[in-house]
């Protein structure tokens, strides 16, 4: 996988998060082929280093135009001050945590219990307003 710099060319390592199986459910029948692979692949439940990143790709259409939007995360080397190591790992997940609770408090999730975004409803309305 090619990301950008300090990225480089590097081997993606499939890390398993719940997502794997909501999302299937949510979205049924689109996640099928890729929960298959995952679920099996070696790759996906095991690794040799230490790492963290995260880089996300976002595609829709918005006033008609298809748009992309991308995010990637600082390296988790050192190469960037206060995203190392565990402290990347901390900031990726306490982010979306920090985004999750802001849409509770703005009252964009009225179920009670644990609610992913996708069961929500939340990814239709994001979709809508793109």
């Amino acid at each position: 996988m090619t990301l950008p710099e300090p990225y480089g060319t590097a081997t993606q390592y499939i890390i398993p998060h719940a997502e794997t199986k909501t999302l299937a459910k949510a979205l049924a029948g689109i996640m099928d082929c890729i929960s298959a692979y995952l679920y099996q692949s070696k790759e996906g439940k095991e690794t040799e280093m230490y790492g963290y990143a995260l880089h996300s790709e976002v595609t829709g259409t918005k006033d008609g135009k298809r748009m992309k939007h991308t995010l990637t995360h600082p390296a988790s080397d050192g190469t960037v001050e206060g995203w190392e190591e565990l402290r990347a790992y901390t900031r990726n997940v306490g982010i979306p945590l920090a985004v999750a609770t802001e849409l509770i408090a703005k009252g964009h999730v009225g179920q009670t219990g644990i609610v992913t975004l996708e069961a929500a409803g939340y990814l239709r309305r994001t979709e809508e307003s793109c």
